[in-house]
């Protein structure tokens, strides 16, 4: 938060003449959520109403009602909540032990290996996985914001590279095993086959899961000729 009054907070500006300082944007802040309302002054800018028909009250203090103003002022809205829930994203990211957090990043790493290793279900499924990556990524990123020492950084850097190698890795999938399981096979039945190669690797090293993989799928997958037009 920036302690200078004088210079914290988003003001407003209509040709070259500032609209009731900060405290215009603190209660836009504070229309988007009461509990907002401080968080302009975790903010430094200015934002400038070009619209010609949006004009200035003979106070100076803010603007004439009308059409054009109430659209902006909504937009403004929106804006200030975007920003709050960034500044709380932020803080909770400074806050958070990077232990937790590179070991949470690894482990979703884990898992998008697991399912490229044992085949992904179906794309809702590696729609889910990519949402997880981008979630850890996200989270990462705000935490290199904050004020890190080298050693952190060097962390999560090399934990955000292995992240999008995985992302990379699971966008490129295109087989889904559930998906190319025999049509004679209901989606409870698919479902289990897909449960039941995960068990596998779990349990299995790797050379005894490929086998039992291959011999699950030889069995239950689609036959080549079912695949040819």
């Amino acid at each position: 938060m920036f302690d200078d009054d004088t210079v914290s907070g988003f003001r407003l500006r209509k040709a070259n003449i500032g609209i009731g300082m900060a405290e215009r944007m603190t209660e836009i802040f504070a229309e988007a959520s009461e509990s907002y309302a401080r968080l302009n002054k975790y903010f430094m800018g200015e934002i400038h109403i070009q619209d010609p028909n949006v004009i200035p009250n003979a106070r100076r203090d803010g603007f004439e009602d009308s059409p054009e103003w109430t659209a902006i002022r909504e937009q403004l809205v929106g804006f200030a909540r975007e920003r709050s829930r960034e500044a709380h994203r932020l803080s909770q990211a400074r806050n958070l032990d990077i232990d937790r957090l590179i070991s949470a990043a690894e482990k979703e790493v884990a898992s998008a290996e697991k399912k490229k290793k044992t085949g992904l279900a179906s794309k809702d499924e590696k729609g889910k996985v990519l949402e997880k990556i981008d979630r850890q990524i996200g989270r990462l990123d705000a935490a290199k914001k904050a004020d890190r020492n080298k050693v952190e950084l060097d962390e999560i850097n090399r934990a955000c590279k292995e992240l999008q190698k995985a992302r990379i890795a699971i966008e490129q999938e295109t087989r889904f095993t559930a998906q190319n399981l025999n049509s004679a096979l209901d989606k409870k039945q698919r479902k289990v086959v897909s449960e039941i190669i995960s068990i596998l690797y779990d349990v299995l090293d790797e050379g005894s899961f490929e086998v039992a993989r291959n011999a699950i799928l030889a069995k239950y997958q689609i036959p080549d000729k079912e695949n040819k037009p």
